[in-house]
């Protein structure tokens, strides 16, 4: 009776398709690297060089992918009116370790061109307040990478 319950469940429950869901994931986790490369108001080549490299390695895309899903984040972040459009879907859909690694990979792009602006650390605290990561993970986080760049 239960696995027939089950079954049933299932049935009436629609779920998004996996390509759907994840590319919206996908775009979403763009648009916060190039928010973060944008928000000293001076996007340097190194910052917008980390961000390639991040997509690339992290989704394992080629290039000319990685190029076409940073135009699609640029659209979409010219279009949102809060960061929040973005982080919600990530944190629902990321476990707290990835969402840990999402903000070393944030701080990766503020720290690209060798100085940390006040803006990017500023934009940086609200992403990972709306992500939900924990203080302590933050400056983890804020640590290894600043490590790694120097």
């Amino acid at each position: 009776m239960k696995n027939y319950l089950e079954q049933l469940k299932h049935l009436l429950k629609p779920e998004p398709e996996e390509s759907e869901d994840r590319s919206g994931l996908t775009t979403a986790r763009a648009a916060l690297l190039l928010a973060i490369s944008q928000a000293d108001h001076d996007e340097s080549a190194p910052e917008r060089e980390r961000v390639m490299q991040l997509l690339m390695r992290r989704l394992g895309m080629p290039e000319d992918e990685a190029i076409q899903l940073l135009e699609e984040a640029a659209e979409s972040l010219d279009q949102s009116v809060s960061l929040y459009d973005f982080t919600r879907d990530l944190r629902l859909a990321l476990a707290p370790a990835e969402r840990l690694k999402l903000m070393e990979d944030l701080w990766q792009v503020a720290f690209a061109d060798g100085q940390l602006d006040p803006h990017e650390e500023h934009l940086l605290r609200r992403v990972n307040d709306l992500l939900g990561v924990p203080q302590r993970g933050f400056i983890q986080a804020k640590l290894r990478s600043a490590n790694a760049a120097s």
